[in-house]
């Protein structure tokens, strides 16, 4: 099941994947809330969030510590500053 909150395809299911995809963890669902029209899922390493429909989440059957696989390619990530850098806009270009 994908996750396409802004293009970005995670992929999650309960079974290793079969995929290209470099960057897989083998991780646990932290938690899940509705929110709007999906159910947002929490991982716990690395603490990533998955939307997926209320009904991959059931066919998943998803509740907090479950045992999950998590996947995306790389060239489907964005990397977001945090902390001093993000306060001022600073890029990864302007370091």
């Amino acid at each position: 099941h994908q996750s396409d909150p802004a293009g970005i395809h995670l992929r999650l299911g309960v079974e290793e994947p079969h995929t290209s995809a470099r960057n897989r963890w083998h991780t646990t669902v932290a938690g899940m809330h509705t929110h709007g029209e999906v159910v947002r899922v929490q991982l716990t390493q690395p603490p990533i969030r998955a939307d997926l429909t209320p009904a991959a989440a059931a066919e998943l059957a998803l509740q907090p510590g479950s045992i999950v696989w998590a996947s995306v390619k790389a060239t489907e990530t964005t990397v977001l500053a945090t902390g001093a850098a993000a306060m001022t806009g600073a890029t990864a270009a302007d370091r």
